[in-house]
């Protein structure tokens, strides 16, 4: 077992729901991916997802703290991306991250602001900026995404609108932009178990909203 193999089962139990037996096996295989250089954070990320799957938000908040947050470093995009969604993950479970966590990813991502390589991207780079309360970068950043991207402008508009009526508690207006986007968001990039956050982040926001049959 090597470190790609072990993120491909972890992958499997994400799609079929089988946290526990993930949990099992991640914790069993850990010397096996735990130092690569690549795939050691995400590995992480994946266990710490199935803690947080199976109503552990504890285990999942010291799991992020002593090995997410630890092994996110300027070098990796991909490390920025699982810690910011990781960081929305907990505080839609009710869990009170703090503004240091969200000011730490920030500051990774900051230098990467005016890259639009992906809307993938850019969403998780709007959650940092969210996260830290920098409500007027927020607007500057969607301008600057719409301009840039060179995918979808409208679908980029409503996926980081959302995120934003979503943390300025507008979670009709949140609904309204997400409920549309549901068949499309598989074009943006990044795996099924990454772009759950939008389906978390909808189904949330539509039970807050107070319509419950929906969510």
């Amino acid at each position: 077992i090597n470190a790609e193999y072990g993120h491909a089962k972890a992958h499997v139990f994400e799609m079929q729901g089988r946290t526990n037996e993930g949990i099992s096996f991640l914790t069993s295989t850990l010397p096996n991916w735990e130092n690569s250089a690549g795939l050691g954070c995400h590995t992480y990320w994946h266990l710490a997802l199935y803690y947080l799957e199976s109503d552990r938000a504890d285990k999942a908040l010291e799991l992020y703290d002593k090995q997410i947050r630890t092994r996110v470093s300027p070098g990796l995009v991909l490390n920025f991306i699982d810690a910011s969604s990781f960081l929305l993950r907990l505080e839609i479970a009710g869990v009170e991250v703090g503004r240091e966590r969200w000011e730490e990813i920030y500051h990774l991502w900051e230098p990467h602001l005016n890259d639009h390589v992906t809307i993938f991207n850019d969403a998780h780079a709007m959650m940092s900026i969210l996260g830290s309360e920098r409500t007027d970068l927020a607007r500057k950043f969607l301008d600057s995404t719409l301009i840039s991207t060179s995918q979808d402008r409208v679908l980029a508009s409503r996926l980081l609108s959302a995120l934003m009526h979503y943390k300025h508690q507008e979670y009709d207006q949140c609904v309204k932009d997400l409920w549309p986007l549901r068949s499309q968001l598989i074009t943006i990039g990044g795996s099924h178990a990454q772009r759950d956050i939008f389906n978390k982040l909808l189904f949330n926001a539509a039970f807050k909203a107070g319509n419950r049959g929906f969510s």
